[in-house]
């Protein structure tokens, strides 16, 4: 049996899509790079290898969710980093949920909407 091994970037994507279920379940801060590796298949050092820490996987994380959705969720990322601006990103990602526009991306909502009543960013 030949074994195929992943490229540099398909490796990375697939430790992406495994840490957006880990952060979805645990959030940020009660995520562990263990955690993430496991669920990725691969050691803790290879997750390393692409990412310097785990706050840089979050990141990668929540700009693939914002890719995958649709111009006004996109538009999250340009609000003012002000009160005003967190609750009109609030504001948006509720309407968003309440529309059904994020039905297919669960995981995704909960990181987006963890990050944003966890420390805003």
């Amino acid at each position: 049996m030949k074994v195929t091994r992943l490229s540099n970037a398909g490796r990375r994507a697939s430790i992406v899509a495994a840490a957006k279920v880990v952060f979805a379940r645990y959030g940020l801060e009660g995520a562990r790079t263990q955690q993430i590796a496991k669920a990725a298949g691969v050691s803790e050092a290879l997750l390393f290898r692409h990412f310097p820490n785990k706050t840089q996987i979050y990141r990668a994380v929540l700009r693939g969710i914002i890719a995958e959705q649709d111009a006004a969720f996109r538009a999250l990322g340009t609000i003012e980093p002000s009160t005003d601006g967190l609750l009109a990103m609030i504001h948006r990602v509720f309407v968003h949920v309440m529309t059904g526009q994020g039905a297919g991306n669960v995981e995704g909502i909960r990181m987006v909407v963890g990050s944003l009543v966890g420390d805003g960013a």
